[in-house]
């Protein structure tokens, strides 16, 4: 059973490179829409197969020409099976792949057309029954800006006769079809990015057109939609202008029809920066038609309610993909409404799951302190409730969320630490009430603790001098006295000639430490967590290195030493490390995040030694302050599953053998996953997620909501 959480928002689902264009069919004929997604950067398309509840399988790659601009789903060949054709712009060709009806597709058939072909759009233009296509052709500065517009008529069989072109404006982007003058006849409406301006040519029904009225528009139009917008009866359009930059030059050219092919002046509705793409749809069901326009500046999508007289309320804006240059509407999880998938230069498709009243799914924020990088969950004021314990590392600060039950939080302060990197929970003065240590990731600081008083208050932070760059913290009792104990990984500064280590701080049972002790280990030392690694009841502690290919084992002696240091070896230098019962026999086994974009399955074999590692892909997952991974059974089966932070939140289900289900993705905030923390935020029994989001400084909750 896959996991589902409450406010996936704009979730990603891994492509190739630099996607830019969206279409939408059902590929495989299972009646759950699919997506097709051309790839700029990587002379493919992309292919995911919907799975019915908003979620899509991976990606599966088909070589198109190169430089493919936008994708258009159709059925050339009259088999009842969704076929695609591909605008490859360097080529100045357009890709045919003929779809076999189960998700895949026949190798590519290339037509040729005008100059660096940006767009295409499927209609029957000669009323044979048999789909044609037209394709703006905008050229290049380089080789001259394109004027022209080529039709290619379908013979039926999945092919096409030579194009004919039609002269339009400067720099053709993109192409609409519709039927503006009410003849029965399809025609085209073109937006021309230089000549700011959008042509209008009327189709004679028999494959050809009449020559081109220009209407103005606003500055570079790159995208257009067709639609009754005012409820007249006539075809309008909607003409996305990408603007010089500034705001008040980003918007949307409403033109409305007269219904006899001509068009009044423009009206102008305003959205974010750098406006690209725009798909319409009735978003809050009240039968008036809407808008969603992807930002490519701004990061974001402008959704616009229509009020049915061709005018709309102020956007709302959804932030999400960095970069989106395209979307596309369709109703991903069958639950009747209509839902979005935009995608973006971070080589992700993000979808939005709407809820029927114009309002999209987004996550639980809550803002916290500057870049907050690591959280922890516990029960800080005694009411029962799991709140959370945020690090901000820029901000000085470690914040205090107050559970409420529900799975909501209430600001409750905050405490002064310096540079503070990651937060653990413990009871280290044996009072009974929670308290929080923290590394100070600074240069010779050292780790911080904050006694709690038990009501979600904190005691100012007593420091202690370890290492040279702090970076994270364990807790465990080493010596077997009853007493918490710390392990700290010191990142260092080996080319200044200082030497990263673990160091070992042993409680004293009040609140106070002793002096620490190093042991030397990797050169980039990370994460830590702690084991019994050979079955001899003594706690031992696993390290990721970020710089050499390995995950250290230091194996403990039960009196608070440790023995050296033993490399487990790693394809890659590896950011975060967890340790479970990953294939349920008995032996702790460790899942490693490597900087290669995987997670590492290490199998132990209850001596101190392990397995060699399985390398599970993860696509979408970047490391660094990100790549943190955290255990917990998300679908209630019993088997641990694994949560992985990095460009999203990577939900990994577990088989208890030792084998993973592929990830789903939950997108989190605009700079991705970070730290991460589970408990039960509102009291459904179920393991919710709480995840860190630097590049905004919040926090973000997701519950879950598997059934």
């Amino acid at each position: 059973m896959p996991v589902f959480f409450n406010a996936p928002g704009a979730f990603p689902v891994p492509t190739g490179s630099s996607p830019v264009s969206v279409a939408v069919g059902d590929f495989n004929g299972d009646g759950n829409q699919d997506l097709a997604v051309a790839d700029y950067g990587a002379a493919s398309i992309s292919v995911l197969l919907g799975k019915g509840n908003g979620r899509f399988g991976p990606p599966l790659n088909y070589q198109v020409g190169t430089n493919p601009t936008f994708v258009a789903a159709g059925d050339f060949n009259g088999d009842g099976k969704t076929d695609l054709a591909v605008t490859n712009a360097h080529d100045n060709s357009v890709s045919i792949l003929l779809g076999n009806g189960d998700g895949t597709f026949q190798p590519q058939v290339t037509y040729s057309v005008g100059s660096y072909p940006y767009s295409v759009a499927v209609g029957d233009f000669n009323r044979d029954g048999k789909p044609d296509l037209a394709i703006a052709n905008a050229g290049t500065y380089s080789g001259g800006y394109g004027t022209t517009v080529s039709i290619l008529l379908g013979k039926g069989d999945g092919t096409f006769q030579p194009q004919v072109t039609y002269t339009v404006g400067t720099s053709p982007e993109a192409i609409a079809v519709g039927d503006f003058n009410l003849d029965g006849k399809l025609d085209l409406a073109v937006a021309n990015y230089i000549s700011n301006n959008v042509s209008i040519l009327l189709g004679k029904g028999d494959g050809t057109f009449q020559p081109a009225a220009n209407y103005t528009a606003g500055s570079y139009p790159v995208s257009i939609a067709v639609g009754d917008l005012n409820g007249d009866g006539k075809p309008d359009l909607a003409a996305v202008n990408h603007g010089a930059g500034a705001s008040s030059s980003s918007n949307v050219s409403i033109l409305l029809g007269n219904g006899n092919g001509t068009f009044q002046p423009q009206i102008i509705t305003p959205v974010g920066i750098f406006p690209d793409c725009v798909a319409m749809a009735d978003f809050n069901n009240d039968g008036k038609p809407d808008l969603s326009v992807s930002n490519y500046a701004s990061g974001s999508l402008s959704i616009l309610l229509g009020n049915g007289d061709g005018t709309f309320q102020p956007q709302v804006l959804y932030s999400g993909t960095f970069g989106p240059t395209a979307v596309v509407v369709a109703d991903f999880n069958g639950d009747g409404n209509p839902d979005l998938a935009s995608a973006g230069v971070s080589d992700v498709v993000e979808i939005l799951l709407g809820e029927g009243s114009g309002v999209f799914q987004r996550p639980k924020s809550y803002s916290v302190g500057e870049s907050p990088s690591s959280v922890a969950a516990a029960d800080f004021n005694g009411d029962g409730l799991p709140d959370l314990a945020v690090a901000n590392f820029s901000g000085g600060t470690v914040s205090i969320l107050l559970g409420t039950g529900n799975g909501a939080f209430q600001r409750a302060g905050s405490v002064e630490v310096e540079w503070p990197l990651s937060v653990v929970v413990g009871d280290f003065n044996g009072d009974g009430k929670l308290d929080l240590a923290v590394t100070d990731s600074c240069y010779e600081c050292g780790i911080s603790v904050l006694l709690g008083r038990g009501d979600g208050t904190f005691q100012p932070a007593v420091s202690y001098r370890v290492g040279t760059y702090p970076w994270s913290l364990a807790v465990g009792d080493f010596n077997g006295d009853g007493k918490l104990d710390l392990a700290m990984t010191d990142n260092g500064l080996p080319l200044a000639g200082e030497s990263s280590a673990v160091w070992v701080l042993l409680g004293n049972g009040d609140g106070s430490f002793k002096l620490p002790v190093a042991y030397a280990a990797g050169i980039f030392m990370t994460g830590v967590a702690v084991g019994d690694f050979n079955g001899d009841a003594k706690p031992d502690l696993a390290v990721s290195d970020q710089s050499t290919a390995g995950v250290y084992i230091l194996l403990g002696n039960g009196n608070g030493t440790f023995q050296p240091a033993v490399t487990r070896h790693l394809a890659g230098g590896s950011v975060s490390v967890a340790v479970a019962d990953f294939n349920e026999d008995g032996k702790p086994d460790l899942a490693v995040t490597v900087i290669s974009g995987d997670v590492a399955i290490l199998e132990g074999k209850a001596d101190g030694s392990f397995q060699p590692p399985v390398y599970l892909p993860v696509p979408g997952l970047t490391v660094g302050l990100g790549g943190s991974l955290i255990v917990g059974d998300f679908n209630g089966d019993g088997k641990p599953d694994l949560a992985v932070a990095g460009g999203a939140l990577s939900i990994m289900l577990g088989n208890g053998d030792g084998s993973f289900q592929p990830s789903e993705n939950f997108g989190v905030g605009i700079g991705g996953a970070g730290g991460l923390a589970v408990a039960d935020f509102d009291r459904n029994g179920k393991v919710d997620v709480v995840t860190t989001d630097p590049a905004s400084d919040k926090v973000t909750v997701l519950t879950n909501i598997t059934p």
